[in-house]
């Protein structure tokens, strides 16, 4: 039964059925689109994410549109809203009828329904994209240009004062990013970042940034060369099972996008400081076939085992170098990886074969648990595999079948465009415990696509014009322990997502989510433990009116009961009032939020708006509130500022699972200038 404790959670529930309505501000309708993606993907993944991939081809198709009569394969597949069916739809009636000569011929093409053409319709122009001469100015900064800089700090405060660290640099977060981008074709830049504490121009970083990265990535009009990537760069072939660097969708309610579209590479520009390839990437096209090979090597983190033998325990993968312990593990063992794609094209059916092969310059001795008994003593590492896609009519089957030398790995998938308002998609995979793919990007449930098979079932159905109902429910076994998971188990998780967009100027949103999961029970008496049941359930109601061209408003009631058999029911109530607005080419937005949540297990992630390339979402948990605000300036033409101010406080003071020091509040300030020329 669900019961609200505590006084604040009581007045909650007033609280925020008063505060129910809307989001402020008069975006453009790809903003909004560009919004809801993001925030279908963080909130899913939940904390910090770098979603700059995403974002960045967004935006760059919403100020240089596509051209529908010149688009091919690969860029539509760059629309994360389109499903492979979608795409090859469009493409033949391109073929057809020799392109389309307005919005509404889109309407024509079964595969498509009303929302997608909305979506699509401020992606695209019906216009010749006038082409560039690439001359030298192409290449050279002349013009495509854009420069970031971005600096955060965060406050925590323990009983009224600072809190105090063992980190050895400064608190201060800082991010440097330039990118010479004249058009789709061309793309190379350099990043720098620092995190929070960790030093600059001074001990272990004399020469400032924790972490530098530089690309270069070209794709000539050459009738055989068709990509050139130099520096880092990301990869990605097939459906993920050999390689698939950066950006991967997950369970969300945009189900078509478990299937990935692309197969190339493409520029590296993240902060991420594991996911990615340093070397040189080409790939050229014969006909119908397309070669692809790569190598890379750098330097990755790793702690170490053994000093004498120079053999280490794990790979580290948090990035953060900020105290000596930190900084030991930095760049302390060598990667090399080579490997090929050859793709094969045949109209609608489209075969791949993959190939990895990777080395360490010593031993990964791995942790001694029970679960992780298969990546232990690990010097190098090799995967092969062949991936399919076959597009008939309505139908579309996807596919890879992959192996790491020691077992097999495979997932196979069904999408179906059974009516213009109604797809549906089923993806079966089944991992061994074994399978070792340390590139790989396959859908999953486990953070690797290892210990896991399972069926992913979802559909989306379009009816009485303004209803959206997006579902899927997943089912998965792991045959094999888990960490804090003694025994094999299994996970269920099914959401529920309504969306009725009564007017432009009217939305809301009802959302159930349901996770069953199993875990150890800590004060079991026996050796291996035993399993107890995680049952999580999460309830959502949100809503959104613009009140006039300049001035919107939203809000989001969200409830989440946790239970488990080895505490008393867990429960949480979350209330938050958004106001945008919009002036000239301004934009100011506000954020209240109050939230009464008993146990850490009850926590509740919540989308926040933030500086472009930095989304995250915020966990909340304890009882207290949070405001935000967010402010974007356009100085100039070419420049832009982001201001954004946050403060979180609790009502009692608050620890986070695993940590030693309690606050009661916490204090943070972004900021950053974009400079485009």
């Amino acid at each position: 039964m669900f019961i609200i404790k505590s006084k604040a959670g009581k007045l909650l529930l007033i609280v925020c059925f008063s505060l129910i309505t809307l989001k402020l501000f008069p975006q453009s309708k790809s903003e909004i689109l560009i919004q809801e993606i993001l925030k279908e993907i963080i909130e899913n993944i939940g904390t910090e994410y770098d979603l700059s991939e995403v974002y960045d081809k967004l935006i760059y198709y919403y100020h240089e549109p596509i051209c529908i009569n010149e688009v091919d394969y690969n860029q539509l597949s760059e629309l994360f809203f389109l499903s492979d069916i979608q795409i090859n739809a469009i493409l033949d009636y391109q073929k057809r009828y020799k392109g389309f000569n307005s919005i509404y011929e889109l309407r024509n093409i079964q595969a498509l329904d009303d929302q997608t053409i909305e979506f699509l319709s401020y992606f695209i122009s019906f216009n010749k994209n006038q082409v560039k001469k690439r001359n030298i100015d192409y290449f050279l900064p002349v013009y495509g240009n854009d420069i970031q800089f971005k600096v955060e700090r965060t406050f925590s405060y323990e009983e009224g004062s600072l809190q105090d660290t063992s980190f050895l640099g400064s608190m201060y977060k800082m991010f440097i990013r330039y990118i010479h981008q004249p058009d789709n074709k061309l793309s190379y830049g350099v990043t720098m970042e620092k995190d929070a504490g960790e030093e600059f121009f001074k001990g272990s970083q004399k020469y400032g940034f924790d972490f530098y990265s530089a690309h270069l990535c070209y794709q000539p009009d050459h009738k055989i060369i068709k990509t050139i990537a130099l520096g880092d760069f990301n990869a990605s072939f097939g459906q993920g099972l050999v390689l698939s660097t950066g950006f991967s969708m997950g369970k969300t309610s945009f189900i078509e996008q478990i299937f990935k579209s692309r197969n190339s590479f493409y520029p590296f520009r993240s902060v991420n400081e594991n996911e990615f390839l340093r070397g040189v990437g080409i790939s050229i096209s014969i006909n119908n076939i397309k070669i692809s090979g790569f190598y890379s090597n750098k330097n990755v983190d790793a702690s170490i085992f053994d000093s004498d033998t120079l053999t280490f325990a794990s790979l580290y993968e948090s990035g953060y170098h900020r105290t000596i312990q930190e900084i030991s593990k930095k760049d302390s063992l060598n990667e090399q990886v080579f490997g090929f794609n050859t793709r094969i094209g045949f109209n609608k059916l489209d075969i791949g074969i993959s190939f990895l092969h990777g080395i360490y310059n010593n031993f990964i001795y791995g942790n001694s648990h029970l679960y992780n008994m298969f990546n232990r003593n690990i010097k190098n590492f090799t995967n092969a595999g062949i991936d399919y896609s076959f597009v008939m009519k309505k139908f579309h089957f996807f596919g890879e079948l992959a192996s790491n030398l020691d077992n097999l790995a495979y997932l196979s998938g069904i999408q179906s465009v059974l009516t213009p308002s109604f797809r549906i998609t089923f993806l079966y995979r089944n991992y061994p415990a074994n399978y070792f793919a340390p590139y790989s990007g396959a859908f999953a449930e486990n953070s690797m696509p290892a210990n896991e098979n399972g069926l992913f079932t979802g559909f989306n159905w379009n009816f009485l014009k303004k209803w959206t109902l997006s579902t899927f429910y997943d089912h998965c076994n792991f045959p094999w322990l888990k960490y804090l998971i003694n025994k094999p188990s299994v996970c269920d998780e099914l959401l529920v997502n309504l969306t009725n967009k009564y007017s432009y100027k009217f939305e809301q949103n009802f959302r159930f989510k349901y996770k069953f999961s199993e875990r150890n029970y800590s004060n079991s008496v026996f050796p291996m433990g035993e399993i107890i049941d995680w049952e999580k359930y999460q309830f959502r109601y949100y809503c959104k009116l613009m009140i006039t061209k300049y001035f919107e408003i939203s809000s989001k009631v969200e409830i989440s009961i946790s239970k488990r058999p080895d505490k008393a029911i867990q429960d949480g109530i979350l209330s938050q009032l958004d106001i945008r607005y919009r002036w000239l080419n301004n934009v100011l937005v506000f954020r209240y939020a109050l939230f009464s949540i008993s146990d850490y297990d009850a926590s509740i992630y919540s989308y926040e708006d933030g500086v472009p390339g930095s989304f995250n979402s915020m966990a909340y948990f304890g009882e207290g509130f949070r405001l935000y605000m967010l402010s974007e300036l356009n100085i100039s033409k070419k420049i832009t500022c982001f201001i954004k101010v946050a403060r979180t406080t609790y009502f009692n003071s608050i620890s986070l699972p695993g940590a030693v020091t309690t606050f009661d509040n916490r204090n943070e300030i972004k900021l950053m200038i974009n400079y485009d020329f």
